[in-house]
């Protein structure tokens, strides 16, 4: 397994949470992506640079672990969206873990909830 690791913001606005994401490739395809911080305005493009650089034609899985996620703004559930129209587009699938109340909420909130596959722990999204 091969692993990347990058900072979704090297500066960040006072006060807030930063967002800092891992990508691990793992055997079969699959990428999983962990976030953790706030997912808002300031840290989504980051998060858009690295779903880009990492996801690419031989993604089978995109695993997005957002259990360490404090905050999911509308940009962030945006970026979510786009995610999984381009791993759609590739004939692939997207699986969220997801615990939290901070992304549940709006996910749920938005119908979103009923959009994505959502697992609770990230060996349920990896099986």
């Amino acid at each position: 397994m091969t692993e990347h690791s990058q900072d979704l913001l090297p500066v960040g606005l006072p006060g807030s949470e930063l967002a800092e994401a891992t990508a691990a490739h793992r055997p079969g395809g699959i990428v999983v992506i962990t976030v953790v911080g706030e997912l808002d305005m300031s840290s989504t493009p980051a998060f858009q640079e690295l779903l880009g650089a990492e996801v690419d034609a031989n993604c089978r899985r995109l695993v997005l672990d957002l259990s360490g996620v404090s905050f999911l703004g509308s940009s962030g559930l945006a970026a979510l969206v786009e995610a999984r129209q381009v791993v759609h587009r590739q004939d692939a699938e997207l699986r969220l873990v997801c615990v939290t109340h901070a992304v549940t909420r709006p996910l749920h909130a938005t119908g979103l909830g009923e959009v994505f596959e959502i697992h609770q722990t990230l060996d349920g999204a990896l099986a």
